[in-house]
């Protein structure tokens, strides 16, 4: 695992909604100001077979990353989802992220707490940026969320609230209230949610999350292409740009540039 993971002295908390997250202590940061990133992937039982490829394109992704002219800047986390979530490594400087330590850490299965995922997602990078904040630590973020299928297992869809609609429904706008929440503290510059699926473009999955992302007010919402060596190198690309466009924007005022991703160049996944 990334060196952050089994640390004694390394942060561990829950948020408000009770997913817990790790991440290493405000005191241990060398840097005044950072762009704090979470990648939520789904590992649910419908990409089978892909798990070795998936820790490819993370590995890629955190490798491109290094890359960057802000790379000292940058704080990643990594979480992987099915009926539950969990933490491939918490918040970790970039550079303290050796690439092989993903190997054989992802395994599918099971159904898919989208819901769940992206919350724990927004609500863990929000209280970590709100701890760096009160040691005046300038940060911006970037929430991505990848997927090849709709809601299915959250515990957060699993109770409406009166006049919200359905179940899922109030699991949607609890998300756009967590954001939301998180912009009105100000403890972030900017905050960019990014909902990413991994489908045929119009495909049964399309109609479903663009829903979601309307209704928890997702920044961006894209399609990727199919589960397929070419699909995860373009998905690589794309997140490793984003982050860096959100890492250039740092201390600007304003919000990274929105990516195209047919654009994008797909990275060369060398191993696969």
């Amino acid at each position: 695992m990334p060196k952050l993971m089994g640390q004694e002295n390394s942060l561990a908390q829950k948020t408000m909604s009770g997913f817990g997250f790790t991440g290493t202590p405000v005191e241990k940061l060398g840097s005044s100001e950072y762009t704090i990133c979470t990648v939520a992937m789904d590992l649910s039982g419908s990409v089978q077979g892909w798990e070795r490829k998936l820790e490819e394109c993370v590995k890629t992704i955190a490798l491109a990353c290094r890359k960057s002219p802000r790379a000292e800047n940058l704080l990643l986390r990594v979480i992987a989802f099915n009926d539950n979530s969990w933490e491939v490594h918490g918040f970790c400087e970039l550079r303290n992220i050796n690439q092989d330590d993903y190997d054989n850490k992802f395994a599918a299965s099971g159904y898919t707490a989208l819901l769940d995922a992206y919350l724990n997602s927004v609500e863990s990078t929000g209280d970590y940026a709100e701890k760096l904040a009160k040691k005046d630590i300038f940060c911006n973020a970037v929430v991505f969320v990848v997927t090849d299928g709709g809601e299915n297992a959250s515990t957060i869809a699993t109770i409406g609230a009166p006049g919200v609609g359905s179940a899922t429904e109030h699991g949607m706008k609890a998300i756009a209230k967590a954001v939301d929440k998180i912009r009105k503290k100000e403890v972030l510059e900017s905050i960019k949610t990014v909902l990413i699926g991994v489908a045929d473009q119009g495909s049964t999955l399309e109609p479903v999350l663009r829903e979601l992302k309307d209704k928890s007010q997702t920044d961006e919402f894209v399609m990727i292409g199919d589960m397929s060596k070419g699909t995860l190198a373009k998905l690589a690309g794309f997140v490793s740009q984003s982050i860096s466009s959100s890492s250039q924007a740092l201390n600007t005022g304003g919000p990274s540039q929105p990516i195209n991703p047919v654009s994008v160049q797909p990275i060369n996944l060398s191993t696969i």
